[in-house]
């Protein structure tokens, strides 16, 4: 393979690109802290990590817009520099919020009563700890713009990780060295960014989590392709410790039987979960934390457990716009109901149709992946490198998001590695390492749909019929035949 160099014009519109990210972050920044409502995610985050600052429980509700904190304990106790403080308007301004929403919700003038004295409440015990704040806390503007540096720091990161990952197994790339002087190597980072940049760019403009959760998906990659699989087991735990449903990725090390791998992963999850969430809070309280994540978010989705407080706001069905299978599963089965006319909860029916997809596209990546061992041939034992490392964790990823009981649009973030390992094969086949007709069509269409369905629109009829997840369930069967072609 020949390498070609950047020209002159595609080094100008790198530059360019770099430069509409800042834009787009003053932009997010604008959005977040000076409007007269705060227009993102980030501000469950930070006043999660006030909570953990004062002594208080993360999964409180602080927030104005009765968002509630739905992770586990770890973010909020490493976001603690980032912490932001309710205000003595917080709790006035979310009981106006409730009385707005209360026939939404389903509630009667009971539960309405008492949803709002549990806020005044709440507000009256807090406001000693409001009145005097831990020294050293940054205005709300700094946080959200060191927020999004970090973020997109992580989501670049992430990207030169996984085409590493992803060059690293096909022999077209490893004959030849390149470097950011090469177009390959802008191929190889650019475009895959490019395809997926409606969810990235989501995510980012929301002061989401998910580009955390994507570098340590690369991670997970870069790892397993250079044999350092229990490093990458800690990857996989860091992940999840973000937001859960990344420990799907673990059936990767149950595939290939890779003990240090599986140990890797019991290891980093006791670290991620407990461990360093007790640095800032006590074991007692960490452990206790994990539980209360259990109880309000982890089991209320699967429909069990009796706590209906984020159901509203997360995991709910009339009004969702998630993409997950068991959300679009529930908008078939309620056709021609629209949003907000359709049950609020999924019916057996619709839930053992979830897990059956979900189980058998689990099935059927794991049966695709090369190279596992056979264990009546070889007991667990530690796994070697695995050169399609970055084609299966990507088809997993797929897995993951699809199977999850919720999928906002901006977990589409996380086709990225599989978006960045089908680029590599199709780049190696094109003689300047730009891409093929077929990577143009696959990409440019999996953009489309993705920004299509985010138009705005009065009855938003892509995303219920299930327009993006369609196109990701496209790319996932892509990667799982050329996983199958990898192990001919």
């Amino acid at each position: 393979m020949t390498l070609d160099t950047l020209r002159s014009w595609e080094r100008w519109g790198v530059w360019a690109c770099l430069a509409a990210l800042v834009l787009f972050g003053a932009l997010v920044v604008r959005r977040a802290a000076f409007s007269e409502l705060r227009r993102t995610d980030a501000d469950v985050f930070f006043r999660a990590a006030w909570a953990v600052r004062v002594g208080e429980d993360p999964y409180l509700n602080l927030s104005e817009r009765d968002w509630n904190y739905t992770y586990p304990p770890l973010l909020a106790a490493l976001l603690q520099p980032l912490a932001d403080p309710p205000t003595a308007g917080t709790f006035a301004s979310r009981q106006q919020r409730l009385r707005a929403e209360a026939t939404r919700r389903g509630w009667d003038a009971q539960r309405l009563e008492r949803e709002l004295l549990a806020a005044s409440a709440l507000g009256e015990r807090l406001a000693p700890k409001i009145a005097q704040p831990p020294p050293l806390l940054l205005p709300f503007w700094a946080s959200v713009t060191a927020w999004y540096a970090l973020s997109l720091g992580a989501v670049l990161l992430a990207a030169h990780l996984l085409a590493g990952a992803a060059t690293a197994g096909l022999p077209a790339w490893r004959s030849v060295a390149v470097t950011p002087a090469h177009r390959a190597w802008w191929t190889l980072r650019f475009w895959p960014v490019a395809f997926c940049l409606p969810g990235i760019g989501n995510g980012l403009s929301r002061g989401q989590s998910d580009a955390l959760i994507l570098l340590a998906i690369a991670a997970v990659t870069r790892l397993a392709v250079s044999g350092r699989t229990f490093w990458a087991g800690w990857a996989v735990s860091a992940a999840a410790a973000v937001k859960v449903f990344p420990a799907v990725l673990g059936a990767y090390a149950l595939r290939r039987l890779d003990a240090r791998m599986l140990l890797g992963c019991a290891v980093g999850g006791m670290a991620f979960f407990v461990a360093v969430p007790a640095v800032f809070v006590g074991p007692a309280r960490a452990v206790e934390s994990n539980a209360r994540w259990l109880r309000g978010v982890g089991l209320p989705a699967f429909g069990l457990g009796g706590d209906d407080s984020r159901k509203f706001e997360l995991y709910g069905l009339s009004e969702s716009p998630s993409q997950s299978l068991l959300s679009i599963t529930h908008n078939y089965v309620n056709l021609p109901a629209r949003r907000g006319q359709r049950p609020a909860d999924p019916s057996a029916l619709t839930r053992g149709v979830h897990a059956a997809a979900s189980a058998a596209m689990l099935a059927l990546t794991l049966w695709a992946i090369p190279g596992g061992l056979r264990p009546w041939r070889r007991p667990l034992a530690r796994a070697g490198p695995d050169p399609n490392a970055a084609l299966s964790v990507g088809c997993l990823a797929a897995v993951m998001i699809a199977a999850s009981p919720v999928c906002h649009m901006h977990y589409f973030a996380f086709h990225l590695p599989l978006m960045t390992a089908l680029v590599a094969r199709w780049a190696a086949l094109h003689p300047a390492q730009s891409l093929p007709l077929k990577g143009w069509a696959v990409g440019g269409a999996y953009a489309a749909v993705h920004v299509v369905s985010r138009l705005p629109g009065p009855d938003h009829a892509l995303q219920d019929l299930g327009l993006p997840m369609a196109s990701g369930l496209a790319l996932w069967a892509m990667g799982v035949g050329a996983l199958r072609r990898a192990g001919l």
